[in-house]
């Protein structure tokens, strides 16, 4: 699967190789308690997770497990299981491989293999991936056919949307802007805003398929709107939390 970025704010990035200063990181986001999100190939949705434990004796990680079995065993048979977090405004991204069940104090966990390096990302806007079943929709009004537009919204932030294009309705020109776009956050409302495009990439899928994603900016958006994104962000992080406890 690509891992090509769409990110919609400008953002410094390096990567950490040295052990110390990897362990370093995980520490403070196992010592904080951060949701971290697990991607394998075979499932769309991340594992909400945290990481339990570093062990050095072993140079592994313990994450907390899920009571979903088929992601268990996903999680067991995949050879490159993407992470991503957020620590002090910097995204981390790092990949291990052949999770292993285990048992940390009487719960279902597994351990795997310290990464050999984490990428790092400094963001102006924390960005979340929203739920596949209940996704936010943008609608969007084209000039030249007069035509509305409705797309299903991939992730979110402060500052602007990332939308599935598969059928290239969209222009893929860097700078277009699309005025008075309505978009439906589900159980907060509807917002109306000016989007810019900053990207457009293909993202390649399971099975040889592929899905164009592009990456819009909020332009000038009002405070109101602004807290009402952020409120939206709050529930499906609270949401996705809940989940990975088995509340939900």
């Amino acid at each position: 699967m690509s891992t090509a970025s769409t990110e919609v704010e400008s953002a410094e990035q390096y990567t950490v190789s040295s052990p110390e200063e990897i362990r370093r990181l995980l520490q403070s986001v196992q010592a904080q308690n951060l949701p971290v999100r697990a991607y394998v190939v075979s499932r769309r949705a991340p594992l909400v997770t945290t990481i339990l434990r570093i062990e050095d004796d072993t140079d592994s990680i313990v994450i907390d497990g899920t009571p979903d079995n088929g992601l268990a065993a996903d999680l067991i048979a995949e050879e490159n299981i993407r992470f991503e977090t957020v620590l002090d405004h910097i995204h981390l991204r790092f990949s291990s491989a052949y999770a292993r069940s285990c048992l940390m104090d009487k719960r279902s966990a597994f351990r795997l293999p310290i990464p050999d390096e984490i990428g790092l990302q400094r963001r102006e806007f924390y960005r979340v991936e929203v739920p596949v079943t209940n996704a936010p929709q943008c609608n969007f009004q084209l000039r030249i056919s007069k035509d509305e537009v409705v797309l299903n919204v991939k992730d979110i932030s402060v500052g602007g949307i990332c939308v599935i294009d598969d059928k290239n309705v969209l222009r893929q020109v860097p700078g277009a802007v699309y005025e008075n776009c309505e978009i439906d956050l589900p159980e907060h409302g509807e917002i109306v805003a000016n989007l810019r495009v900053v990207r457009s990439v293909v993202q390649e899928l399971d099975n040889d398929k592929r899905r164009r994603l592009v990456g819009l900016a909020f332009m000038d958006l009002p405070n109101r709107m602004q807290m009402l994104v952020q409120s939206y962000i709050g529930m499906v992080e609270r949401k996705l939390n809940a989940k990975r406890r088995g509340f939900e």
